[in-house]
């Protein structure tokens, strides 16, 4: 729909032009209807309309002076002109102010129409030149950067002083503020960018009611994707105790937790929940897991969803063990969903609760510890695990079974101690390493569970009866 302002002296015939133009049925609503240039002017200093439809003989500022008004400030607003005079200095001032048409009162249906279809025309192409304008500088933006693109924000940015990208969640298209420079909807994902100037920054009412991240003031359009990031940083760095206008400053630090592990200790645990298909119990922990953490740690967005990320990386290995896929990269896509588009923390943790419980369905239908003797599970469990930390205490209350009970019963089944077990696992993988890559031992002991490289040395060597440069060496012809 396109607003018109209708500007009339003579009230009964402001009526009658409405009443007309309301039986077209066309795309347009009438904003305001006022009695002369005056009120006109005044009104348009806080609103903005889509074109004007104006007598030229009023009261107090003529319709001369209002077209010299428009011309001035609005040149390239639509004017429709209605007068009830044939005069030479009205129709010449409509020319000069573009105006669509000059129209004779009193006027018939066709007469409006026509002008009314060639003012729709004329916004609707302005309307598309203008979409496409706002896309290729949003793209640039995104770091799609093109020629025209640089063009057009190049454009946009020469006037203002110290202009600001913001990025905000759940922007409501009808607000609109004079303050804005520039304002681009991204598609499928409730998400506005915006470029304002610093200055003006705080005067918008409406950002309290939004979540905004908000960039350094833009220096260069060739840098200009980078405050774009600063964005996605400020909105990341957020906590549960955070104010929704968040401002990124290059010099803040924040403390990330060292270790996502010491933070949250419930990745094993929801792991086998994840592997066994209990995805009930996926739904119901999950959630209370990370809002424990949220609550206690006063942790940031930022390591909310790494904690994600982690648990996706280790249950996208025991998938890859599984159905034997290999691949460099865990969910690349929905990386790039959650650290550029979801920026509530209840959003992210229902968005990795319905992921993970997805998963677990999907592996309920593997039955991967359905083994009705209890020692072939904690065999499968540490094959699938074997380069984590895993002590007897955990898998004792994971599989319900005493842990002196469960040490003695696994000696007696497998013939072979349950740390041994373990190791055996460990050296193999790493043998196999050692053999197929170049990666240095170090890493080699990191990747199979020891975190500790000599105490890997003694073991590989306990096991094979080399050190692991002697088996690399002896092995160096099967190394790709």
């Amino acid at each position: 729909m396109y607003s018109y302002l209708l500007v009339d002296d003579e009230v009964l015939i402001r009526k009658g032009t409405l009443k007309k133009i309301e039986k077209l049925s066309l795309p347009i609503y009438c904003s305001a209807d006022l009695n002369n240039g005056n009120e006109a002017i005044e009104y348009l200093k806080n609103a903005t309309v889509d074109f004007i439809i104006t007598d030229m003989d009023m009261p107090e500022v003529n319709g001369i002076e209002f077209l010299n008004f428009l011309q001035s400030n609005f040149p390239e607003l639509p004017i429709i002109v209605i007068s009830g005079y044939r005069n030479f200095d009205y129709m010449q001032k409509s020319v000069q102010a573009n105006a669509v048409n000059y129209i004779l009162k009193p006027f018939n249906r066709e007469d409006i129409l026509q002008s009314l279809k060639t003012v729709l025309s004329k916004l609707e192409i302005k309307q598309q030149q203008t979409s496409n304008k706002i896309e290729v500088i949003a793209n640039c933006i995104l770091g799609n950067k093109t020629e025209i693109g640089f063009q057009s924000l190049k454009e946009l940015l020469q006037e203002a002083h110290t202009p600001c990208l913001l990025l905000l969640e759940y922007w409501n298209s009808t607000i609109t503020d004079p303050n804005i420079l520039f304002k681009f909807n991204l598609p499928d994902y409730p998400l506005t960018i915006l470029i304002i100037e610093k200055e003006k920054i705080a005067s918008l009412s409406f950002l309290k009611d939004y979540l905004a991240g908000v960039s350094q003031p833009i220096t260069s359009i060739f840098e200009v994707d980078q405050t774009f990031q600063q964005c996605i940083s400020a909105l990341n760095f957020r906590t549960m105790e955070s104010p929704k206008l968040v401002f990124y400053q290059y010099n803040q630090e924040i403390k990330e937790p060292k270790s996502i592990q010491s933070i949250f200790p419930y990745t094993m645990e929801i792991q086998y929940l994840v592997e066994s298909g209990k995805k009930q119990e996926v739904a119901k922990f999950l959630p209370e897991y990370f809002f424990q953490i949220l609550e206690r740690e006063k942790i940031t967005l930022l390591t909310l969803k790494k904690i994600g990320f982690g648990l996706l990386e280790k249950i996208k290995l025991v998938i890859d063990d599984i159905f034997h896929l290999e691949s460099n990269y865990t969910l690349p896509t929905v990386y790039t969903e959650l650290m550029e588009h979801r920026f509530t923390f209840e959003e992210v943790v229902d968005f990795f609760t319905t992921f993970l419980v997805n998963i677990s369905e999907s592996l309920s239908y593997e039955q991967i510890y359905s083994s009705t003797d209890i020692i072939e599970n904690v065999q499968t469990y540490l094959r699938l695990h074997y380069r984590e930390r895993i002590s007897l205490d955990f898998i004792a209350d994971t599989f319900y079974i005493n842990q002196s009970y469960l040490s003695s019963l696994f000696k007696e089944k497998t013939g072979i101690k349950y740390v041994d077990y373990i190791n055996t696992l460990r050296i193999e993988e790493a043998k196999n390493l050692l053999a197929k890559t170049t990666k240095k031992t170090a890493n080699i002991a990191r990747t199979v569970g020891y975190e500790n490289e000599k105490y890997f040395f003694r073991v590989f060597k306990k096991f094979t009866g080399f050190t692991p440069e002697q088996f690399r060496k002896s092995n160096s012809n099967t190394i790709k």
